[in-house]
């Protein structure tokens, strides 16, 4: 990728988007019961599909700060040494489009020289936004090696602010994850802290912790003023097979030791079941 190379189609952005939202709306209206609060079925079935889909592995950095930004993130697509730019259509005061205008700029970068210095081997990826004539800029500072991971977020745009990510690694994994508010240097304020237990012999995940204070309400992520806390639990092959969540809790029970079969079955604490099938066809029922 070239580093003047426009790597965004200009409909990609707001396309994409707009499938988020409905997505997740569609979502939200299946897992809502008649009171408007989450089914139990709903939960259960939501920790054992993200349980599915994710790799096992930290990533210690910023959470999308809205669900419908999970779906695409410019960032992850830049190469070192480009520049991405995201166009949105400008339309006059009768609807009709009359153009495009430069909404959001990437950039990422190597850290040398003084950047270098102070915070180490890494890359740099900045991003401007515009609002009200002006840009704004935000900057994502990775350093990366053998022992651990930080990740250091520089928000100029909304609550100028600094967060730490800071990870530490185990036979090149990543295993726990601290989420800080940076305040001149210091580490204060923890936000979240996520763990992870790795059998020895296997390297199969056997426990994952998480405790954050930061929460989706909508679409959009908030924060609240004490920690939630998830705890799961894998059998010897990385399947879910427990999860306490704050309270609540799930048991997962397996039919084979096929990984590749997903018909479980699933109880909550009351001993109520559902049934888990393919992902094309699954359903659950109280």
């Amino acid at each position: 990728m070239k580093r003047v190379q426009k790597v965004l189609l200009i409909t990609a952005v707001p396309i994409l988007l707009t499938i988020a939202f409905y997505g997740y709306h569609v979502y939200r209206a299946i897992s809502l019961d008649e009171e408007n609060s989450r089914t139990y079925s709903a939960t259960a079935l939501s920790f054992l599909t993200s349980s599915e889909e994710w790799d096992k592995v930290i990533r210690c950095n910023p959470w999308p700060k809205s669900l419908s930004q999970q779906r695409f993130d410019p960032k992850e697509y830049l190469e070192i040494g480009s520049i991405a730019d995201v166009y949105y259509g400008r339309h006059d005061k009768f609807g009709k489009q009359n153009g495009f205008e430069l909404k959001t700029r990437y950039e990422k970068d190597s850290l040398d020289d003084e950047a270098r210095s102070k915070w180490g081997a890494g890359i740099i990826t900045s991003e401007y936004e515009k609002r009200d004539s002006c840009y704004y800029r935000s900057k994502l500072i990775e350093v990366d090696d053998e022992d651990s991971v930080t990740v250091t977020e520089i928000n100029k745009k909304s609550k100028n602010e600094t967060r730490r990510y800071i990870g530490k690694r185990k036979n090149g994994i990543v295993t726990e994850c601290i989420d800080c508010r940076l305040n001149n240097g210091v580490c204060e304020d923890t936000i979240r802290i996520t763990r992870i237990e790795l059998d020895p012999a296997s390297g199969k995940i056997t426990k994952s912790i998480s405790k954050t204070k930061e929460m989706y309400y909508g679409s959009d992520l908030h924060e609240n003023g004490s920690f939630n806390t998830t705890t799961k639990f894998y059998d010897h092959l990385g399947r879910l097979v427990e999860v306490s969540d704050d309270g609540k809790k799930f048991r997962y029970e397996h039919s084979t030791n096929d990984s590749t079969n997903l018909d479980v079955k699933i109880y909550d604490e009351s001993g109520r079941t559902g049934k888990r099938r393919q992902p094309q066809n699954s359903s659950i029922r109280d």
